[in-house]
Protein backbone atom coordinates (compact mmCIF):
# COMPACT_ATOMS: atom_id res chain seq x y z
CA UNK A 1 0.00 0.00 0.00
CA UNK A 2 2.95 2.30 1.02
CA UNK A 3 4.36 1.62 -2.82
CA UNK A 4 1.27 2.10 -4.38
CA UNK A 5 1.24 5.57 -2.26
CA UNK A 6 4.93 6.40 -3.63
CA UNK A 7 4.12 5.63 -7.13
CA UNK A 8 0.52 7.79 -7.12
CA UNK A 9 3.23 10.33 -5.90
CA UNK A 10 5.54 9.97 -7.95
CA UNK A 11 3.04 10.29 -11.23
CA UNK A 12 1.57 13.38 -9.57
CA UNK A 13 4.82 14.83 -9.63
CA UNK A 14 5.49 13.82 -13.35
CA UNK A 15 1.99 15.19 -14.33
CA UNK A 16 2.69 18.29 -12.18
CA UNK A 17 5.90 18.71 -14.17
CA UNK A 18 4.73 18.10 -17.64
CA UNK A 19 2.36 20.84 -16.67
CA UNK A 20 4.65 23.38 -15.31
CA UNK A 21 6.83 22.59 -18.31
CA UNK A 22 3.69 23.09 -20.68
CA UNK A 23 3.07 26.72 -19.25
CA UNK A 24 6.91 27.70 -18.57
CA UNK A 25 6.44 26.96 -22.87
CA UNK A 26 3.34 28.67 -23.35
CA UNK A 27 4.69 31.58 -21.69
CA UNK A 28 7.97 31.44 -23.39
CA UNK A 29 5.64 31.73 -26.62
CA UNK A 30 3.70 34.37 -25.48
CA UNK A 31 6.82 36.44 -24.02
CA UNK A 32 8.39 35.75 -27.87
CA UNK A 33 5.14 36.75 -29.75
CA UNK A 34 5.09 40.22 -27.39
CA UNK A 35 8.64 40.54 -28.24
CA UNK A 36 7.95 40.34 -31.99
CA UNK A 37 4.55 42.57 -32.13
CA UNK A 38 6.65 45.53 -30.09
CA UNK A 39 9.63 45.25 -32.42
CA UNK A 40 6.41 45.84 -35.33
CA UNK A 41 5.17 48.48 -33.67
CA UNK A 42 8.15 50.05 -32.86
CA UNK A 43 9.08 49.92 -36.71
CA UNK A 44 6.04 50.96 -38.07
CA UNK A 45 5.95 54.26 -35.29
CA UNK A 46 9.56 54.85 -36.91
CA UNK A 47 8.18 54.70 -40.58
CA UNK A 48 5.48 57.07 -39.29
CA UNK A 49 7.43 59.67 -37.82
CA UNK A 50 10.24 59.64 -41.07
CA UNK A 51 6.94 60.17 -42.85
CA UNK A 52 5.93 62.93 -41.13
CA UNK A 53 9.24 64.46 -40.95
CA UNK A 54 9.53 63.75 -44.55
CA UNK A 55 6.21 65.71 -44.87
CA UNK A 56 7.22 68.60 -42.70
CA UNK A 57 10.24 69.31 -44.20
CA UNK A 58 8.48 69.22 -47.53
CA UNK A 59 6.27 71.65 -46.17
CA UNK A 60 8.73 74.05 -45.09
CA UNK A 61 10.87 74.04 -48.65
CA UNK A 62 7.24 75.13 -49.99
CA UNK A 63 7.26 77.94 -47.52
CA UNK A 64 10.30 78.74 -48.08
CA UNK A 65 10.81 78.69 -51.92
CA UNK A 66 7.08 80.83 -51.86
CA UNK A 67 8.84 83.33 -49.55
CA UNK A 68 11.56 83.93 -51.63
CA UNK A 69 9.10 84.00 -54.90
CA UNK A 70 6.53 86.15 -56.02
CA UNK A 71 4.18 83.07 -55.99
CA UNK A 72 1.90 81.78 -53.77
CA UNK A 73 1.52 78.23 -53.69
CA UNK A 74 -1.00 75.45 -52.22
CA UNK A 75 -2.33 72.49 -51.68
CA UNK A 76 -6.30 71.87 -52.31
CA UNK A 77 -7.32 68.92 -49.71
CA UNK A 78 -11.23 68.55 -51.64
CA UNK A 79 -12.51 66.13 -49.41
CA UNK A 80 -11.56 68.22 -46.19
CA UNK A 81 -12.29 71.60 -48.15
CA UNK A 82 -8.91 73.41 -46.72
CA UNK A 83 -6.16 74.75 -48.60
CA UNK A 84 -2.97 74.92 -47.24
CA UNK A 85 -1.08 78.71 -48.11
CA UNK A 86 2.69 78.36 -48.40
CA UNK A 87 3.55 82.70 -48.66
CA UNK A 88 2.35 85.57 -48.05
CA UNK A 89 -1.51 85.01 -48.68
CA UNK A 90 -2.46 87.15 -46.53
CA UNK A 91 -0.68 89.95 -47.36
CA UNK A 92 -1.38 89.25 -50.82
CA UNK A 93 -4.57 89.99 -50.33
CA UNK A 94 -4.53 92.86 -47.52
CA UNK A 95 -5.38 90.62 -44.53
CA UNK A 96 -3.12 90.28 -41.48
CA UNK A 97 -1.47 87.70 -40.70
CA UNK A 98 -3.49 84.17 -40.85
CA UNK A 99 -6.36 86.43 -40.70
CA UNK A 100 -7.56 85.26 -44.24
CA UNK A 101 -9.58 82.05 -44.04
CA UNK A 102 -7.73 78.53 -45.02
CA UNK A 103 -10.88 77.00 -46.57
CA UNK A 104 -12.16 75.92 -50.35
CA UNK A 105 -15.35 78.30 -49.38
CA UNK A 106 -13.73 81.47 -48.60
CA UNK A 107 -11.36 80.99 -51.76
CA UNK A 108 -14.20 80.60 -54.18
CA UNK A 109 -16.56 83.71 -52.71
CA UNK A 110 -13.42 85.81 -53.38
CA UNK A 111 -13.17 85.23 -57.20
CA UNK A 112 -14.83 87.87 -58.53
CA UNK A 113 -18.62 86.47 -59.45
CA UNK A 114 -17.85 86.98 -63.12
CA UNK A 115 -15.17 85.29 -63.07
CA UNK A 116 -16.19 82.33 -60.31
CA UNK A 117 -18.28 79.79 -62.15
CA UNK A 118 -15.90 79.36 -65.19
CA UNK A 119 -13.17 78.79 -62.61
CA UNK A 120 -14.79 76.81 -60.61
CA UNK A 121 -15.54 74.38 -64.02
CA UNK A 122 -12.19 75.11 -65.05
CA UNK A 123 -11.03 73.29 -61.83
CA UNK A 124 -13.72 70.30 -61.89
CA UNK A 125 -12.25 69.61 -65.30
CA UNK A 126 -8.78 69.36 -64.18
CA UNK A 127 -9.71 67.49 -61.51
CA UNK A 128 -11.99 64.60 -63.36
CA UNK A 129 -9.62 64.68 -66.78
CA UNK A 130 -6.02 65.20 -64.42
CA UNK A 131 -5.07 67.65 -67.30
CA UNK A 132 -3.30 70.81 -66.03
CA UNK A 133 -5.09 73.72 -64.38
CA UNK A 134 -4.60 77.26 -65.50
CA UNK A 135 -6.97 79.97 -65.18
CA UNK A 136 -6.80 84.00 -64.57
CA UNK A 137 -9.45 85.47 -62.96
CA UNK A 138 -9.69 88.60 -60.45
CA UNK A 139 -9.37 87.65 -56.51
CA UNK A 140 -11.28 90.59 -54.26
CA UNK A 141 -8.73 91.69 -51.33
CA UNK A 142 -10.12 92.96 -47.50
CA UNK A 143 -10.85 96.50 -48.95
CA UNK A 144 -12.81 95.64 -51.83
CA UNK A 145 -10.18 95.97 -53.97
CA UNK A 146 -9.33 93.58 -56.84
CA UNK A 147 -6.25 91.76 -58.03
CA UNK A 148 -5.63 89.54 -61.18
CA UNK A 149 -4.26 85.92 -60.14
CA UNK A 150 -2.46 83.77 -62.89
CA UNK A 151 -3.35 79.87 -61.30
CA UNK A 152 -1.43 77.10 -62.55
CA UNK A 153 -1.64 73.92 -60.96
CA UNK A 154 -2.88 69.93 -61.23
CA UNK A 155 -4.35 66.98 -59.51
CA UNK A 156 -2.42 64.77 -57.33
CA UNK A 157 -3.77 61.06 -57.15
CA UNK A 158 -3.13 58.16 -54.25
CA UNK A 159 -2.60 54.53 -55.14
CA UNK A 160 -6.17 53.91 -55.65
CA UNK A 161 -6.49 56.11 -58.23
CA UNK A 162 -8.47 59.14 -56.21
CA UNK A 163 -7.63 62.33 -55.64
CA UNK A 164 -5.35 63.34 -52.73
CA UNK A 165 -4.79 66.60 -53.35
CA UNK A 166 -4.89 69.51 -55.79
CA UNK A 167 -1.28 71.40 -56.03
CA UNK A 168 -0.97 75.06 -57.68
CA UNK A 169 1.01 78.13 -57.45
CA UNK A 170 -0.86 81.54 -58.17
CA UNK A 171 0.72 84.46 -59.53
CA UNK A 172 -0.31 88.47 -59.30
CA UNK A 173 -0.38 89.53 -62.58
CA UNK A 174 -2.28 92.83 -61.88
CA UNK A 175 0.09 95.00 -63.36
CA UNK A 176 0.49 93.04 -66.18
CA UNK A 177 -3.32 92.63 -66.79
CA UNK A 178 -3.58 97.05 -66.29
CA UNK A 179 -0.44 97.21 -68.88
CA UNK A 180 -2.27 95.48 -71.11
CA UNK A 181 -5.73 97.23 -70.87
CA UNK A 182 -4.23 100.73 -71.24
CA UNK A 183 -2.28 99.27 -74.31
CA UNK A 184 -5.76 97.84 -75.59
CA UNK A 185 -7.58 101.22 -74.65
CA UNK A 186 -4.67 103.46 -76.41
CA UNK A 187 -4.76 101.31 -79.62
CA UNK A 188 -9.07 101.69 -79.23
CA UNK A 189 -8.45 105.69 -79.18
CA UNK A 190 -5.89 106.08 -81.63
CA UNK A 191 -8.00 103.53 -84.19
CA UNK A 192 -10.90 106.41 -82.96
CA UNK A 193 -8.89 109.02 -83.79
CA UNK A 194 -7.62 108.03 -87.31
CA UNK A 195 -11.28 107.08 -88.23
CA UNK A 196 -12.55 110.59 -87.29
CA UNK A 197 -9.27 112.23 -88.92
CA UNK A 198 -10.51 110.01 -91.95
CA UNK A 199 -13.95 111.00 -91.87
CA UNK A 200 -12.89 114.54 -91.69
CA UNK A 201 -10.74 114.73 -94.49
CA UNK A 202 -13.37 113.09 -96.22
CA UNK A 203 -16.16 115.17 -95.46
CA UNK A 204 -13.66 118.64 -96.34
CA UNK A 205 -12.91 116.70 -99.98
CA UNK A 206 -16.21 116.11 -100.60
CA UNK A 207 -16.62 120.12 -99.47
CA UNK A 208 -14.24 120.93 -102.04
CA UNK A 209 -15.07 119.15 -105.21
CA UNK A 210 -18.90 120.51 -104.59
CA UNK A 211 -19.47 123.81 -105.90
Amino acid sequence: EIGQLVDDFNTMLAQLGQRDAALQAAHDDLGRRVQERTAELQGQIVERRKAEDALWQSEQLYAQIALNASDVLYVLHREAGRFDWFGQIDKALGYAEGEFPRTFDAWADRIHHDDRLRVLEELEESCCSGRAFHSEYRMECKDGSHVYWSDRGRPIYDHKGSIAKFIGACTDITERRQKAEALQMARESAESASQAKSQFLANMSHEIRTP
